[in-house]
């Protein structure tokens, strides 16, 4: 009796094992299949950070530009500064108080503020604008591309301009605003009670510097400004590209047509600024 219950009792303790070791089984697989899937999770993450710019990007608000053509905003920046630097020597030549190209070099320190004031503000104006639109996106190919493309680049000109207008009109007027102000209190400490003369002197320069620093209206100069942009664009996207400035080539029917939309766009703009104008004139 004894030994049957020994075996008994031994039969029991190793199933009893058995079920132990099972039941620890049962447990710790699904740990180990959760571990398993961690580790594929983190896999597929750090994949998927390596290869970032491999995978489709959700549309945002504002759209992440890429700066790709750095070339044509570098000659958008130089373009717009030449033509500040004509402007103002057109203003200074143009100018009641004009001494002559020969006379001694003067340096007006309001006059200059104004000039570096506006030119900056104009590139910043434009280059923000078009980073904005996606103007310095390169586009080789496919239907938005301006490489080669005359009226896709005038467009393109064309949009810049129509979204560079309203930042630029602002800031200028602005600028304008605060050197008249800084002109009137120059002018004011250096005026002296019973000197009439001096104080007509500086009433006429106060009139000239403070009101018009750069000596044009600003919705003139922003419509001489889509003239420009238009010309440097057809220039740097196309002319200048494709070579159309050597002497002795055939050109195409469709080169031929592309001219015709560039001269019609120099036009149209030419004649917005005459209208610009002659309605600041007149008002």
């Amino acid at each position: 009796g004894s030994k049957a219950c020994s075996r008994a009792a031994r039969a029991c303790s190793s199933s009893t094992a058995s079920l132990v070791s099972c039941s620890s089984r049962l447990v710790s697989t699904p740990k180990a299949h959760l571990r398993s899937k961690k580790a594929q999770v983190k896999s597929l993450a750090k994949w998927r950070k390596h290869h970032h710019h491999q995978t489709t990007r959700l549309h945002a608000f504002p759209p992440k530009r890429e700066m790709d053509d750095v070339e044509l905003l570098k000659g958008d920046a130089v373009v717009l500064w030449l033509f500040s630097l004509v402007q103002k020597t057109a203003a200074s030549v143009a100018a009641p108080t004009f001494p002559g190209w020969l006379a001694p070099v003067t340096l007006d320190p309001v006059s200059f503020s104004a000039f570096i004031c506006e030119t900056a503000w104009l590139i910043a104006a434009w280059v923000t604008t078009s980073t904005l639109i996606g103007s310095y996106d390169l586009k080789p190919t496919g239907a938005k591309s301006e490489e080669g493309e005359m009226i896709n680049a005038v467009n393109g000109a064309v949009v810049g301009w129509a979204v560079f207008i309203a930042p630029a009109y602002f800031g200028l007027r602005s600028i304008r605003q605060i050197v008249r102000a800084s002109a009137s209190v120059d002018s004011m400490t250096t005026i002296t009670a019973d000197d009439s003369s001096r104080l007509l002197v500086h009433t006429t320069d106060l009139g000239i510097i403070g009101s018009i620093p750069h000596g044009f209206p600003i919705t003139a100069s922003l419509a001489v400004v889509l003239l420009t942009m238009i010309s440097w664009r057809g220039y740097v996207k196309v002319i200048g590209l494709m070579g159309w400035w050597r002497a002795g080539r055939i050109a195409s029917d469709d080169e031929t047509r592309q001219w015709a939309y560039l001269k019609n766009a120099q036009v149209s703009a030419c004649g917005l600024a005459l209208l610009a104008a002659v309605v600041d004139f007149v008002g």
